[in-house]
């Protein structure tokens, strides 16, 4: 089909100008068309359903896709567009995206998933060499000695600071914890509090599940120990012996 000139009298097919009325109405009015080739390596396209206006640089959980298979098959495999939710530690650890663009309300853009990006991590010890979700905040990371971001250059000192980091570090993440409550259940779980390696506290609160029972039955209420991060799973590796 042939481009139009300017000053050329231009009657578009009915059918042509609605496809075209559609495609900008699902991508929140006029934004690039979400196909693969439009986007780099590690970048995806998020709508913005976290309630409120965001700018570049901010962290949305990465929630599923706008399509699924079920509701529209041709929409999920030509597109890479996710739901960007409000970040929670406990449902988007390890899971988020940094957006590459101001997005308002309800509207779709670019967001990074994978790959180097700038960012703002609240730095906790300036020895702290990787980041991950700073509970439910959107303007920062947060330095921790295991997460998903390899910090490959930060501001000096501590606090909230400018930082390069590398999205989607895949690292075994090791941890250590403290039992708030004894393990129950089935798979058996307890709600423990997160450590660095070097014991100071994340701050965060997860469930370590035991699903071999091997302490099951020994540790309780303060009891420390550690753990293995598998995705967004903690799960228990050993603890202290105690000696009758």
């Amino acid at each position: 089909m042939a481009k139009v000139r300017p000053g050329q009298r231009f009657r578009p097919q009915a059918s042509l100008w609605n496809s075209f009325i559609d495609s900008l109405a699902s991508r929140g009015g006029g934004q690039a068309a979400s196909q693969y080739g439009d986007l780099a390596p590690g970048v995806v396209w998020i709508r913005n359903d976290s309630g409120a206006n965001r700018s570049r640089f901010e962290i949305l959980g990465l929630g599923a896709p706008i399509w699924s298979p079920t509701d529209n098959l041709t929409a999920f495999k030509n597109s890479l567009e996710f739901q960007g939710e409000s970040p929670t530690f406990a449902d988007y650890f390890g899971k988020f995206v940094v957006l590459l663009e101001s997005i308002p309300s309800g509207r779709i853009g670019r967001g990074l998933v994978q790959g180097v990006c700038n960012v703002q991590v609240d730095v906790q010890d300036a020895d702290h060499e990787y980041a991950d979700l700073n509970g439910t905040a959107t303007d920062t990371l947060r330095s921790f000695t295991a997460g998903s971001a390899r910090i490959l250059w930060k501001e000096s000192g501590t606090g909230d600071k400018w930082a390069r980091v590398l999205l989607g570090n895949q690292a075994v993440k090791l941890w250590r914890f403290t039992m708030n409550e004894a393990f129950s259940g089935s798979p058996t779980s307890a709600d423990c509090d997160l450590l660095n390696i070097d014991g100071s506290d994340t701050g965060q609160d997860v469930d370590v599940y035991d699903r071999l029972d091997i302490a099951k039955d020994d540790l309780e209420n303060g009891d420390p120990g550690w753990c293995v991060q598998m995705g967004s799973t903690f799960h228990f590796i050993q603890a202290p012996c105690h000696v009758a």
